[in-house]
C-alpha cells in the first residue's frame, strides 16, 4: 500500500498520473482525491509534472522535484515503454474490452439461470433492438418485470463519472430505457445519476484481461509498474472444447443456445457473479416502487413504503459481512426513508413492519436470503457497488 503522504511515495522516482492514482485506488482514494492530493504538491513545489505523446493522446507524469534532468531522463525512458505497453493492452478489444463484454454477459447469464423461475426476466442477446418505436443499439439487453434495461460495459482505468465521454450514447437514449452500468470502478456521481435514471452501477474493481502467450509481456510490464493489485487475469473462454477470446466470443454468442452460455458462465469469478446477482435482485426491487406508484390511493402510500424498506433492506444484508440482526437491518431501511412516506411509516409502524416480515418470508422461500432467529443473511449475492474512500 502506498504512503498516505504522496511525496514520500514519489521521493526519488517517477509515476504516470493514471498509474499513481490507480495505485491509490487500492488504499481506498477515489481518482479526484489523488489528482487533488497531486495539484497541491505541484502548487508548492514538491513534485513536477510534465507529459508524453503515446497513441496521439499526451498522458501526464509526475516527478520528485529534487530529480536532476538527467534522473528525470533515465526514469522516463524506464518506464515508458512499460506505460505503452500498458496503453496498449487495455485498448486491444479481443483481449481487454471485448473480454470484459463476454465475462459480463456470461454473468447475466448465470443470474437468468438463478432468477427465471422466480421473476420476470427476460435475457436477450446483444444486437440492434427494437424499442418503444425506436432502434437503439444496446450492449447487453435485458427486460425484468416489464422494464427494459440496457447495460453497458466499461473495462476503464479512469473512474467512470457522469462526464465521461464512454456513457453519453447510453445516458442518452429513452427515457424509458433504465441504463445499468458495469465498470472497473465508478464515482460516486455517476452512481447517483445511474439510480435517478431507475438503473445502477456495477463495480467489478479490476481491469478483466485475457492471460494468454500473445498478452504475457504486456501483463509484465503492468506488474514492473505496481499495477498487479489492479488486474484480474483469467484465461480464454471454452465453450465446447472452443476456445475464445473476446472478440471471438462475441461472433459466435449467436450460434450458442442459452444453457449453453450458462454453463460457460462457471468461467466468471465468483465475485462478479455475486455482484450481478446483486444487481439484478436491486433492480427487481427497485421496480416494486414503481408498480406501487401506479396504485389506487388507499394501497399506494403502503406499498410505495414496503417497497423502499425491502430495497433498503435487502442492500444493507447483501454488505453485511456477517449474519444481520434483522432489526438493525429494518432500523436502517427505515432511516433511509424521508418526506410523506416517513410520516406514513411512523403512523402505521405495526401494520407495516409485521407486512414487512411476511416479505421477508416470501424472499426466503425464493432464496433471495436466509432468516433464521432474528438474523438475516444472503449466501450469493453481494452489493454491486464499490464504495471507496479517503484515508
Amino acid at each position: 500500500m502506498p504512503h498516505p503522504d504522496l511525496s514520500d511515495f514519489i521521493h526519488d522516482n517517477l509515476y504516470f498520473n493514471t498509474q499513481i492514482k490507480l495505485i491509490y485506488e487500492q488504499s481506498g482514494y477515489y481518482h479526484s482525491e489523488t489528482g487533488n492530493l497531486i495539484s497541491k504538491l505541484i502548487e508548492i513545489g514538491r513534485i513536477k509534472q510534465d507529459e508524453i505523446r503515446l497513441q496521439d493522446q499526451n498522458h501526464p507524469y509526475i516527478y520528485d522535484s529534487h530529480l536532476s534532468e538527467s534522473e528525470k531522463i533515465s526514469l522516463l525512458s524506464e518506464k515508458e515503454p512499460l506505460y505503452d505497453d500498458y496503453q496498449n493492452l487495455i485498448h486491444n478489444q479481443p483481449f481487454s474490452g471485448d473480454f470484459a463484454e463476454a465475462i459480463i454477459f456470461l454473468s447475466l447469464c448465470d443470474s437468468f439461470e438463478i432468477h427465471r423461475d422466480k421473476l420476470e426476466f427476460h435475457l436477450l442477446k446483444p444486437q440492434m433492438n427494437w424499442l418503444n418505436g425506436k432502434t437503439y443499439k444496446m450492449d447487453y439487453p435485458f427486460i425484468l418485470e416489464g422494464e427494459a434495461y440496457s447495460l453497458e460495459v466499461k473495462n476503464n482505468s479512469p473512474q467512470l463519472n457522469p462526464e465521461s465521454s464512454q456513457l453519453s450514447s447510453l445516458l442518452s437514449i429513452s427515457s424509458s430505457i433504465n441504463p445499468v452500468v458495469a465498470n472497473r470502478q465508478s464515482t460516486i456521481g455517476l452512481k447517483r445519476v445511474i439510480m435517478k435514471r431507475n438503473g445502477r452501477v456495477l463495480d467489478f474493481e479490476k481491469l478483466l484481461l485475457l492471460n494468454c502467450p500473445e498478452t504475457e509481456d504486456q501483463i509484465q510490464s503492468m506488474r514492473n509498474l505496481n499495477l498487479e493489485e489492479s488486474l484480474h487475469l483469467l484465461s480464454y473462454i471454452t465453450i465446447n472444447s472452443m476456445q475464445y477470446n473476446g472478440r471471438e466470443f462475441k461472433g459466435e454468442i449467436k450460434n450458442l443456445s442459452i444453457e449453453e452460455l450458462i454453463e460457460a458462465s462457471s468461467q466468471v469469478p465468483n465475485n462478479i457473479l455475486t455482484k450481478t446477482r446483486g444487481l439484478i435482485r436491486l433492480l427487481y426491487f427497485a421496480t416494486l416502487y414503481r408498480k406501487a406508484e401506479k396504485l389506487p390511493e388507499g394501497r399506494k402510500a403502503n406499498d410505495m413504503a414496503l417497497s423502499l424498506l425491502l430495497q433498503n433492506f435487502y442492500y444493507y444484508i447483501l454488505g453485511s459481512e456477517d449474519r444481520a440482526d434483522i432489526k438493525d437491518a429494518y432500523d436502517y431501511a427505515e432511516r433511509k426513508i424521508s418526506g410523506p412516506l416517513r410520516i406514513y411509516l411512523s403512523r402505521n409502524r405495526k401494520e407495516i413492519f409485521d407486512e414487512f416480515l411476511v416479505r421477508i418470508e416470501y424472499y426466503n422461500s425464493l432464496n433471495f436470503l436466509n432468516r433464521y432467529r432474528g438474523k438475516c443473511w444472503v449466501e450469493d449475492a453481494t452489493q454491486p457497488e464499490t464504495w471507496l474512500h479517503f484515508k
